[in-house]
């Protein structure tokens, strides 16, 4: 698959990718290669505003079980937390890293199952807080802006680690960082004890990336690109 993918890659025309260090990676390969952020329709069907921060616990995190070593870099939340994703299927390796994570790695944390890719924004609604731990790894700070942009669509505040991706100029003031487990306790109880901080946060994480990241004017930034090869 590696040879495969290099070799579409040294041939293409173009290359779109979505972060800066992906560009970096790519441009050994092809000189043509452009950023183009990830994007979602918000305000359009799942991508909504939560009307609903109380009904379940006051934290989240939604992902699969190859963020196992990433929830290793949380304290232990207990019930406060909700991880949502978990799925116990037919893959031998899936149910095995999902398994360490609900009895070895946040055995007291409540957990819902993994939902379809119609309703997979659902998980954030009734909680409080979104969470975004990542463990400080090239793979990692490579990753996408993805999260904050699920954040933003729901209007949450946003707790993540200070990753290349996430600890920008752009969104340092509209996000909260943490690194050590002690800081990750204090920013959230802080959070939790102080909700108001908590919504004008995460509202205006959702006005910043509605004005920036819709998929619709970056699909038309994308078009002009084909256009003009």
């Amino acid at each position: 698959m590696l040879e495969d993918l290099q070799w579409f890659l040294e041939r293409s025309d173009l290359v779109t990718t979505t972060t800066p260090a992906l560009q970096v990676e790519l441009s050994q390969y092809n000189p043509n290669v452009h950023i183009i952020p990830n994007g979602l329709p918000f305000d359009e069907e799942q991508f909504t505003l939560t009307r609903d921060r109380y009904s379940k616990s006051p934290i989240v995190w939604a992902g699969s079980e190859t963020h196992k070593q990433d929830l290793a870099l949380l304290p232990n939340f207990g019930s406060d937390l909700t991880i949502c994703g978990f799925r116990r299927d037919s893959e031998v390796l899936s149910s095995q890293q999902w398994t360490d994570i609900r009895e070895k790695v946040a055995p007291s944390c409540k957990y819902e199952a993994v939902r379809p890719y119609e309703s997979y924004m659902e998980s954030y609604d009734g909680h409080q807080i979104m969470l975004a731990p990542l463990t400080d790894n090239m793979f990692n700070n490579a990753k996408s802006n993805l999260k904050i942009l699920e954040a933003g669509a729901k209007g949450l505040p946003l707790v993540c680690s200070p990753r290349e991706n996430y600890f920008t100029e752009e969104f340092k003031d509209l996000l909260f960082f943490a690194e050590t487990k002690s800081e990750w306790e204090d920013i959230v109880n802080y959070l939790i004890q102080c909700p108001d901080v908590g919504i004008e946060k995460g509202l205006a994480l959702a006005k910043y990336v509605r004005k920036h990241y819709h998929i619709d004017v970056l699909n038309e930034r994308r078009r002009l690109l084909f256009e003009e090869l």
